[in-house]
């Protein structure tokens, strides 16, 4: 017998948020400005860390030490498809 476990991770705003900001280009515009280093194991570019500040800012202000429980709770890794 086989048991399938899963997880579930409350969105909310984050995805409707998240492609606001993409049509406004703001992970892109941010890269553009700030000079290419990359971001810890280069998952992530420093527009997309940026654009989940700001995310995060919008919908549950929280202290930044916090941030990384913050996307692993509400699965935003998944949506920027990065490990948290």
């Amino acid at each position: 017998m086989t048991v399938k476990v899963t997880k579930t991770k409350m969105l909310g705003k984050i995805p409707v948020l998240y492609r606001f900001c993409e049509r406004m280009h703001l992970p892109q515009i941010i890269d553009e400005i700030v000079p290419e280093k990359p971001w810890a194991d280069n998952s992530l570019t420093i527009g997309q860390l940026i654009t989940a500040l700001v995310i995060n800012r919008l919908t549950e202000p929280i202290p930044f030490y916090k941030v990384i429980e913050w996307i692993e709770k509400t699965g935003f890794s998944e949506l920027l498809h990065v490990p948290a």
